[in-house]
Order: C-alpha cells, then structure tokens, then sequence
C-alpha cells in the first residue's frame, strides 16, 4: 500500500482541479486508475453563436494529461445532445454538433454550455464535466435590407 495525495492541475493556473486523496490504503489499481485518469480542456467555437443560422457549433477538446483510450466515445454530450461528427487527433477531438439542437437557448453575453464524458472502468467519479461559456444572438435576417437603400432623384 501507498500513502500519497495525488492533485491534478487541469489548465495550468496553479489550482489543483482533482484532488485524489490516499486514504493510508490506496492500491496500487486505485493509483493507477488515478494517474491514467483524463484530464481535458475545452474549447467552444464559434465564440459568438447564432441562434439562427445554419452549421455547426464545435467542441474543441484537448486531452492535457492521462489516457486517451479510457474515454467512452459514444457518451459524449453537450448539454445532453450527443455530436453528430467525432474528429479525433493526435492531441484530442474536435466535436460537432448540430446548431439546430440549440436553437432555443437564451441570448445572452455569457450562456453556458456543458460537456459530458464517461470513463471506461473508473473506479471513482466515471464522469468528466466541463463547461465553457459564449455569446449567444438571435439574428435571422443576416442581410437586412433599407428601404431607403434607393434615392430618387427629383428635377
């Protein structure tokens, strides 16, 4: 048996976001699991989203540290929408997800988002969360048109 504290600083600001404390009987599968534990970074684009339009709205996702395997890559959920696309890279994933499923979301300068994933055999805390806000508009008339747009010219 070990005797340690393992704390984990997700986005290197000096915080300790994952503190896995021994218990003075952490085994070693225990520690295991808690150095091979994900830990990643999210990034929503764009970051001012239109309610209105058309495309995707994308889910960066950085893998900062342990084992990109453990992650269960059909649980992937933004505000419980799965992604209708899964790029995977070296570094991470790039997330898409269909505009439409959040149409009606508030306006609003700061509307938070919140990502979900599972860990495959985890024995503590199965779920990482992760949320990221950005601006969000409603503009369905993206060419508006002036009715003063045509002067007439008078003799």
């Amino acid at each position: 048996n070990v005797t340690a504290i393992l704390k984990v600083d997700e986005n290197d600001d000096g915080m300790f976001e994952q503190t896995v404390p021994s218990d003075n009987e952490l085994t070693k599968e225990e520690f295991e699991d808690a150095i091979s534990r994900p830990v990643l970074k999210m990034k929503l684009t764009p970051r001012t989203f239109n309610l209105d339009s058309n495309g995707v709205l994308t889910a960066y996702i950085e893998l900062i540290s342990g084992d990109k395997n453990r992650i269960d890559q059909n649980s992937w959920g933004l505000n419980g929408i799965a992604p209708s696309k899964i790029n995977i890279s070296d570094v991470g994933w790039d997330l898409k997800f269909d505009r439409n499923n959040f149409s009606n979301l508030p306006v609003g300068d700061k509307t938070f988002f919140q990502l979900t994933v599972n860990i495959k055999d985890s024995l503590e805390n199965p779920k990482i969360e992760l949320t990221d806000s950005i601006r969000t508009i409603k503009n369905s008339n993206n060419n508006p048109v002036s009715n003063n747009s045509k002067k007439s010219r008078g003799k």
